[in-house]
């Protein structure tokens, strides 16, 4: 038994909670060496959910989900596509799918648990319903681009949450109004599985 002094009194410490503060360390540490383990040639799928909303008024909403696929040609080189359902809320309610081809630059070092990236990708919206993108209630198709940022954190060695934003851009000829009407930002959260 040892007694240290301090500002509120006297503190005693056994070597038994000693050992065990220093067990329960190494077991808590230990839990949380899972590493991400990307290499060149891994296959990656995932799946995605959020929510989007536009720059002008009145405002519309999007509830969606994301389900993606690529490959690692390096370990900080991702190519992938996705494949988006968006359901619209607000002045106008329809349905979307989005669609798009996607580039990622991660950093990270080989075993770290955390990876920030950048990406950017480019496909398009068809839209049915409400008026959507375009004129009318019929489908409309617009093209897109988007430039993104975020992280992915393991939770195993293969298995990862992600968070990310996009800034999309729409241009075709039926796209009206301004640059804030040509944008959209979009945040997602989902996991990611290596394979």
């Amino acid at each position: 038994m040892q007694t240290f002094a301090t500002e509120k009194g006297e503190m005693t410490v056994t070597m038994l909670s000693l050992r065990a503060a220093a067990v329960g360390a190494a077991l808590i540490f230990s839990a949380c060496t899972a590493y991400g383990q990307q290499e060149a040639g891994d296959k990656e799928i995932g799946l995605a959910g959020g929510g989007s909303f536009n720059h002008t008024s009145p405002f519309t909403g999007n509830v969606f989900a994301q389900g993606t696929f690529g490959k690692y040609f390096t370990q900080s080189q991702y190519v992938g596509v996705s494949v988006t359902p968006i359901i619209t809320f607000g002045s106008v309610t329809s349905g979307t799918l989005g669609y798009a081809g996607n580039y990622r630059y991660l950093f990270g070092k080989k075993n770290a648990k955390v990876w920030p990236f950048v990406g950017a990708s480019a496909g398009g919206f068809t839209t049915k319903g409400g008026g959507g993108f375009g004129s009318g209630s019929g489908w409309s198709t617009v093209g897109q681009a988007a430039g993104e940022f975020g992280f992915k954190y393991y939770a195993s060695q293969k298995t990862s949450f992600e968070a990310s934003y996009q800034f999309n851009v729409m241009f075709a000829g039926g796209v009206s109004g301004g640059f804030g009407d040509r944008t959209l930002s979009l945040i997602a959260f989902g996991f990611k599985h290596i394979f």
